[in-house]
């Protein structure tokens, strides 16, 4: 059942990111949910520090093919844990997805798994482009702002969720 979303939805998504943002000062910050017309998980929210590039397009008008986020191993770790992930360095923190420094830029994340009805529907993550040590305020934000985006998910109309 993945989410055909509207505009409001969006709008709150991009709001959650923005709050995400401001409580942990990152590079970048996004929202990764399971949609009608794109199985690989489209950014619907993000914000990001000046100079940062967007996950959101314009990727492929440089001429990057984007991996296939299904076989990435943050995203199986993800998926099959339901769990954060907090990476202080991915270069040396398991599990390494090389193509994470040269595509997104970023040298430490936090990931943590977006539920609806019990089933995975999305990533809320948070980029940084030096090696970071994320702090229990960092976790407890990123943990809050999965919960509100569960949440509006959960709010969900018939037009946001196809059978």
């Amino acid at each position: 059942m993945p989410f055909q979303p509207r505009p409001e939805l969006i709008k709150d998504l991009q709001a959650i990111s923005e709050d995400l943002f401001d409580a942990t000062k990152p590079a970048r910050v996004t929202i990764r949910i399971d949609t009608t017309n794109d199985p690989d998980y489209p950014v619907l929210g993000e914000a990001r520090a000046p100079g940062v590039s967007s996950l959101t397009g314009g990727m492929s008008q440089v001429g990057y093919k984007p991996m296939d986020i299904h076989q990435t191993s943050t995203l199986i770790f993800i998926r099959d844990r339901r769990k954060m992930l907090v990476q202080r360095d991915v270069r040396v923190d398991p599990p390494r997805i090389p193509e994470l420094l040269d595509y997104y830029g970023c040298l430490s994340q936090m990931l943590t798994p977006v539920e609806w009805k019990r089933r995975f529907v999305g990533i809320v993550s948070v980029h940084n482009i030096e090696p970071r040590d994320w702090t229990e305020q960092d976790k407890a934000a990123i943990k809050d702002a999965t919960l509100r985006v569960e949440r509006e998910l959960e709010q969900a109309t018939w037009f946001d969720i196809t059978c």
